[in-house]
């Protein structure tokens, strides 16, 4: 019987492939429906709230212990708390949403795995044009993101506290917009 040895500079090299492979589809993923804003915090001002939705996450992220309803939840929970009205979709009008976006790939083997982490907030509305006001579309308003982020799995905390940062973002933003300037 011939023992396995480990081979470093392979298991570096299929690391940082897959790492790159990961940061590669982040990157090249097109957004769809952005407009350039030139002041995106004008856009929050009169909003009545937001509608919370979270792309469908993939199985990594389960094995992880992230799902689309925690998520949801830490951000409805996070808005709420600055006093920001959570809607829903049921009134029958095109609500504004907070488009939450978390992926992640992991890296390495399953005992010492590396994440590739993405993450991004944008703000949805109904929007008109101004030649004809009775086109209606949908618009990323305002945004934010963290980049890709190489997170060791034993550091995973440090994704929610990375998505609370970009939440208190749009909260700092959705405020600066709606407090009266005396």
């Amino acid at each position: 019987m011939t023992k396995k040895t480990s081979d470093p500079f392979r298991e570096s090299t299929n690391l940082a492939m897959s790492l790159t492979f990961a940061a590669s589809v982040f990157l090249t993923t097109p957004v769809q429906g952005q407009v350039e804003v030139v002041d995106e915090t004008g856009t929050l001002r009169g909003l009545e709230g937001v509608e919370v939705l979270v792309e469908s996450m993939d199985i990594e992220a389960d094995w992880h212990g992230f799902s689309t309803v925690s998520i949801r939840d830490d951000v409805e929970r996070q808005l709420q708390a600055a006093d920001i009205p959570v809607l829903t979709s049921n009134t029958g009008r095109p609500q504004p949403w907070l488009y939450v976006n978390v992926q992640m790939r992991a890296g390495g083997d399953r005992r010492k795995s590396i994440l590739a982490v993405s993450m991004s907030l944008q703000l949805k509305q109904a929007v008109t044009l101004a030649r004809n006001p009775n086109l209606l579309g949908l618009a990323t308003t305002w945004s934010t993101s963290d980049g890709v982020n190489i997170l060791q799995e034993k550091n995973l905390e440090q994704i929610k506290n990375r998505l609370q940062q970009l939440v208190d973002r749009f909260v700092d933003a959705y405020i600066t917009a709606n407090t009266p300037s005396w």
